[in-house]
C-alpha cells in the first residue's frame, strides 16, 4: 500500500557501489566469510525484529510516542539474566524472569515520570536511557557470567539454513499479526 501511495526514486550514481563496499569491508572485518556473517547477523535480527515490532504498535497505535530506553534496558536485563543463570541450565527460567522484571521496573519509572510529573515521553524515556546505560556500562566491568548453555543452543540452533527462531518468529507472524489485527489498538491500525 505505502509503496503505490508514495513513488521512490531510485539513486543514481555511486550509492549501490557504497552499499557494496560497506558489505564487503564488513565480511572482511569479521574474518568469517560473508556466509558465516549473515548467519550470525540472522541470529540477532530476530531479536531486533521482534522489538521494532512492538516499537511499531507503540507508535501506530497510541499518539506516536517512542521508547527510547528500550535499547538499554536490553542490555541491561541481558546483564541481570546472564548473572543470575550463571551458566547453568537450571537458572535459565529465573535469569529470564529477573531480566523481564529488570524491564518492568524500568517502564514502571518510566510511567511515573510520564503520568506523575508529566514530563514529555520522548523526555523520560531518554534520561531513563542514559541511566539505565549507566548501570549496563558499570555492570559490564568485569562481568564473565554466562547465559545458560540451553538458551545459547536454541538461539544458535538451526532449521535447514536459518537460525532457529528466525524459523520461529517467521511461522508465528501469521497468527500474531491475526491477534493484532483482532485486539482493540490492532484495530485502530491503518495499513
Amino acid at each position: 500500500m505505502f509503496i503505490q501511495c508514495y513513488s521512490i526514486a531510485q539513486p543514481k550514481g555511486g550509492i549501490p557501489e557504497l552499499n557494496d563496499a560497506a558489505w564487503l569491508i564488513t565480511f572482511a572485518i569479521a574474518l568469517r566469510g560473508a556466509y558465516d556473517t549473515l548467519a550470525a547477523a540472522s541470529i540477532v535480527a530476530v531479536f531486533l525484529v521482534i522489538v521494532g515490532i512492538g516499537q511499531m504498535f507503540v507508535i501506530t497505535s497510541g499518539n506516536g510516542n517512542i521508547d527510547l530506553s528500550i535499547p538499554y534496558v536490553m542490555t541491561l536485563s541481558a546483564f541481570v539474566s546472564a548473572s543470575v543463570m550463571q551458566g547453568q541450565d537450571g537458572r535459565m527460567w529465573p535469569g529470564i524472569l529477573a531480566g523481564m522484571l529488570r524491564g518492568l521496573v524500568v517502564a514502571s519509572v518510566t510511567v511515573v515520570l510520564i503520568l506523575g510529573l508529566h514530563l514529555p515521553a520522548i523526555i523520560a524515556t531518554l534520561a531513563v536511557g542514559f541511566i539505565v546505560q549507566s548501570a549496563a556500562l558499570v555492570r559490564s566491568q568485569g562481568f564473565s557470567a554466562d547465559p545458560s548453555p540451553s538458551l545459547v543452543n536454541f538461539t544458535s540452533s538451526r532449521v535447514a539454513e536459518y537460525s532457529r527462531p528466525l524459523s520461529d518468529a517467521v511461522r508465528q507472524r501469521g497468527p500474531r499479526g491475526q491477534q493484532a489485527g483482532h485486539s482493540g489498538p490492532g484495530r485502530g491500525v491503518r495499513w
